[in-house]
């Protein structure tokens, strides 16, 4: 009998409806024929059908379409070969750009799998629990490995890691039978070329310092999270370093000093939040940052001072949320719209700078800068979230560079709680 597997894992629930139907005895009629079902004859069960808009192979391999031209690997039916070439193109045309969520999740059988320059994603569990599975071959252009997407895969020992990775989550491999490179205190994976291409955990959680190899490039997901005596962070490049994973430090209470390469573009979600006693933070003279992700450095408590590249276009939602000892920042002109609650609860910040570009001021930006005095907004600025300046009591002066009736056509400018004894400043 065949089996389907899938994105999805099938629910199955069974309700049962009890009845009672009074029937009158009745005799047997002797002379009626009778017919015997065999009880070693099961039932014939209908074939799996194929989801909507899903292709599959000579394989057995199923093909989803995006809508868009691409699709990606969304499971099997039948029984799968050991070895699978997954194409570039699937038998509709559609182009392979991943290997979707739990595709080859607990597929015993497979042992090789070869996937096509195409894919730049494998997703959560796509090839979890392949217990047989020994060799992997990634395309060129693969850039994101999601979390467990090799649980539990014993066999798999060795792995190449192209360099066109910017993603890899801390999970991706556990309990995985892969064998790291060792580098001073942590695991990294890598390829011939750069075997340390992405630092993937500390060694263990009793670590207090750590050097990252000078080849490498991303940091990935989890990598020191929760290891609160960690108090020396250092890299040794200053010219490999582009990607630090989602929560890659969370939790680091013992670091102090932070000093970023300038080769780093990208910290995701919550990569230092929780970093308490974080008090210095740079990012390298001529940084090539662009990107902070959602609560990057929320709750870094005795951070004082940020000066944000100039080439950062994207702060997400709380990034500095409750950074309390911070007291001045100035927003670059890159950054269009400055997100939900970047600076709440900031209650040491005195001074902010926002520069010429920006457009939007995104709803509780500044709300319970307690102690904010001053603020400088250009005439860029055409929308203002609600309670952008809830309880800043402290905010005396608001630096406009633009007229009063511009000042007055931000769209919002009425719902920014913005104190009634404030005095704003018009450009002449």
């Amino acid at each position: 009998m065949k089996k389907a597997r899938g994105i999805l894992a099938l629910v199955l629930v069974c309700s049962v409806c009890f009845s009672t139907v009074a029937c009158e005895k009745r005799e047997p009629i002797l002379d009626e024929p009778t017919l015997d079902t065999p009880e070693d004859i099961a039932p014939d069960e209908p074939e799996p059908s194929i989801p909507e808009n899903t292709v599959l192979d000579e394989n057995g391999v199923m093909f989803t379409s995006n809508g868009d031209g691409t699709c990606y690997v969304s499971g099997f039916q039948g029984d799968l070969a050991a070895q699978i070439v997954i194409p570039e193109r699937s038998p509709d045309g559609s182009l392979v750009t991943s290997i979707g969520e739990s595709a080859f999740s607990a597929c015993e059988s497979l042992t090789d799998i070869v996937l096509p320059d195409s894919v730049t994603s494998i997703g959560y569990e796509a090839f979890a629990y392949c217990t047989a599975l020994s060799n992997v071959t990634f395309g060129k252009a693969l850039t994101h490995i999601m979390e467990r997407a090799f649980i539990d895969c014993k066999s798999l020992v060795l792995i190449e890691i192209p360099d066109s990775v910017t993603c890899v989550k801390g999970s991706a491999f556990a309990g995985s039978g892969i064998r790291y490179h060792v580098y001073d205190r942590a695991k990294y994976l890598g390829n011939a070329s750069n075997p340390y291409l992405v630092l993937i955990s500390a060694l263990s959680k009793e670590e207090s310092s750590c050097v990252v190899h000078a080849d490498t490039k991303v940091i990935a997901s989890f990598a020191f999270s929760g290891i609160k005596q960690l108090t020396s962070l250092t890299f040794e490049g200053q010219d490999s370093l582009t990607d630090i994973g989602f929560m890659a430090f969370y939790g680091c209470e013992g670091l102090t000093v932070l000093e970023l390469p300038p080769s780093l573009t990208d910290i995701d979600e919550g990569a230092f939040m929780w970093c308490t006693s974080l008090e210095r933070l740079s990012f390298g003279e001529n940084s090539q940052l662009k990107s902070i992700g959602i609560n990057g450095f929320q709750n870094c408590e005795s951070l004082k001072e940020v000066t944000l590249p100039a080439g950062v276009t994207s702060m997400g939602t709380c990034c500095f949320y409750e950074c309390f000892g911070l007291e001045s920042v100035t927003i670059p002109a890159g950054v269009i719209s400055l997100a939900d609650g970047s600076f709440y609860g900031c209650r040491g910040l005195t001074s902010v700078v926002i520069e010429s570009g920006v457009e939007a001021i995104e709803e509780y930006a500044f709300a319970e800068c307690v102690n904010l005095a001053s603020v400088t907004i250009p005439q860029s600025v055409k929308t203002m979230g609600k309670s952008v300046f809830e309880d800043c009591a402290a905010l005396t002066d608001i630096y406009y560079d633009g007229t009063e009736q511009e000042w007055e056509s931000i769209v919002g400018i009425a719902q920014a709680m913005i104190p009634a004894d404030c005095v704003v400043h018009y450009h002449n």
